[in-house]
């Protein structure tokens, strides 16, 4: 995973699209998930991100951006504008992007 710092050019746009992706599109009602014929605990999920992913640790001090959530009626764009340049300025690297994207959504844009 590349590390995202200041001044660097950042495809957010591609990372939040492979997020979208694997969890189908805000407000499309297309979903997607994984396989559940393993025998699991009650109530467990799987997490909708890749395992690397999911163990990728947050950077040092790292906070969620404190920011109006999305809820698929707004214009998508200036979201994920609004999003990069929280992250930017953590310099968040892709796996925390995708982990606290979906902490951005609400509504049926998380659905």
């Amino acid at each position: 995973m590349t590390r995202i710092t200041t001044g660097e050019t950042v495809n957010v746009r591609g990372s939040i699209n492979s997020v979208f992706d694997c969890l189908g599109r805000p407000g499309t009602g297309r979903q997607r998930f994984r396989d559940h014929s393993i025998d699991k605990p009650v109530g467990a999920v799987d997490p909708p991100l890749t395992p690397a992913i999911m163990a990728s640790p947050y950077p040092t001090r790292f906070k969620m951006p404190s920011m109006a959530s999305y809820d698929g009626s707004t214009d998508t764009d200036e979201h994920l504008e609004n999003y990069q340049a929280h992250m930017l300025i953590q310099n968040a690297n892709e796996a925390a992007l995708c982990k606290a994207f979906c902490l951005t959504l609400t509504g049926a844009a998380r659905q």
